[in-house]
């Protein structure tokens, strides 16, 4: 019988301080003095994938982080439109466009019923703020439901993936 090793990354976070910019998150220092009696607490963040960042996605530096982007069109035309344009401006790394669907809303205190299609954007934090003003210059509706959305977990290589398709 062969034995398998297992390899383990992890990171110790002391929850006695908080992280400076200056050290990474598995140098922290304990404050000088403790009081009398009280046990340091620490987090351990570990995973048994040699692959596995041991940081959880949230913790990433935001520039790493994948967010994902929803916003409605009245056409699929529209939508294929905008679409091109993010992904040929390298904001997102895809654009799924779903519909048509019913949006029951009121615009001007009257209540509206409307076909539309729903645009799910996927790109990194680092390009939400190009990207939400080429959506604002874009968009066809005079106030667009623009909803950013921050992912809090997702395999590390479609992270990567959409780090590489995007600016």
């Amino acid at each position: 019988m062969t034995q398998q090793k297992t390899a383990m990354r992890f990171r110790i976070q002391s929850l006695e301080t908080s992280p400076s910019d200056s050290q990474p998150p598995y140098a922290y220092q304990l404050p000088a003095k403790l009081p009398t009696g009280r046990i340091p607490s620490f987090q351990v963040i570990a995973s048994l994938d040699p692959q596995a960042s041991p940081f959880p996605i949230s913790e990433m530096p935001s520039s790493h982080q994948l967010i994902i982007v929803i916003t409605t069109v009245a056409s699929n035309t529209d939508a294929d439109h905008l679409a091109r344009q993010l992904i040929d401006a390298n904001l997102a790394a895809c654009v799924q466009i779903e519909g048509p669907i019913t949006s029951h809303y009121k615009w001007d205190g009257v209540a509206q019923v409307s076909t539309e299609f729903r645009m799910t954007i996927k790109t990194g934090n680092a390009c939400w703020q190009d990207l939400k003003k080429q959506l604002l210059a874009l968009h066809p509706y005079e106030q667009p439901e623009i909803l950013m959305l921050p992912v809090t977990d997702t395999t590390d290589g479609y992270l990567q993936w959409v780090i590489q398709h995007t600016r």
